[in-house]
């Protein structure tokens, strides 16, 4: 176990420490895992969900489909630790569209797993889900501790990784880094400026400065790198593209 702790807290990129974190969970039988970020109240704000053998129709319509049907993060949010999906708390009273949810769920073998909501610095929340092979043993039967302390673990050194990550010469500053989250979103730099309460122009400065810092010339290829530095958690097609650039590199049989 502390093998695997030691393992995840020494990654050296966002990368690594998604197939660190994966493998160690892999190691207790949990086989498919996915993240999520940013988790909030708003569920229309967009969440990045990285995923690692759940199955990709599931992954594919999930933000189009049905992010704001999820109770999970939520009800996470209620229960004191790892949160069985299958047992959500009696507090929880579902509506259509959750209970639409959670058959579709059932309809991709996805009915049972593992959540927990993972808190962070600068108030950044994301969510780790797990589940067993469909045919393997109950998620019960799994040691929910040390999927715990493996939740929480990697989501620490996630954050430490996107403050400093060492390939990046430069940092971004906290508005920068919001400029580039609605880039991400496809915001073009009139609409960023109306969600941030900002000019125009000064927003076209902050994107000049984003490039300059990520040494890029447009817009397509500064997503991609915030990606790539785990600066851009949140759901976009350049940010999928990427995160399946990261599952084909994991080596068979890990």
């Amino acid at each position: 176990m502390l093998g695997h702790l030691r393992q995840i807290v020494r990654s050296r990129t966002v990368p690594d420490l998604y197939e660190r974190t994966v493998d160690a969970l892999a190691g207790i039988g949990l086989t498919r895992v996915y993240f999520q970020g940013p988790i909030g109240n708003d569920r229309s704000i967009t969440r990045h969900t990285t995923n690692f053998g759940f199955p990709d129709l599931w992954a594919k319509t999930y933000e189009l489909n049905w992010q704001a049907h999820d109770p999970f993060p939520d009800a996470a949010a209620r229960y004191p630790g790892p949160m069985y999906w299958h047992r959500l708390p009696p507090s929880v009273v579902l509506t259509e569209g959750e209970l639409a949810y959670l058959d579709f769920l059932k309809t991709n073998r996805m009915e049972r797993g593992l959540c927990m909501l993972q808190y962070g610095n600068a108030t950044r929340v994301g969510l780790i889900a797990a589940s067993t092979d469909p045919d393997g043993p109950e998620v019960e039967s799994v040691d929910r501790e040390f999927f715990q302390f493996v939740g929480m673990v990697s989501f620490t050194r996630f954050c430490q990784l996107v403050t400093m990550d060492p390939d990046l010469p430069t940092p971004l500053s906290g508005r920068e880094l919001d400029v580039l989250y609605w880039m991400a979103q496809g915001r073009s730099n009139g609409a960023i400026a109306d969600v941030l309460g900002i000019r125009q122009e000064t927003v076209n400065t902050y994107v000049k400065r984003v490039f300059a810092k990520l040494g890029v010339f447009d817009r397509t290829s500064a997503v991609m790198e915030g990606v790539r530095h785990g600066l851009v958690i949140v759901s976009d097609p350049i940010a999928e593209l990427v995160a399946d650039q990261m599952r084909t590199k994991r080596p068979t049989g890990s």
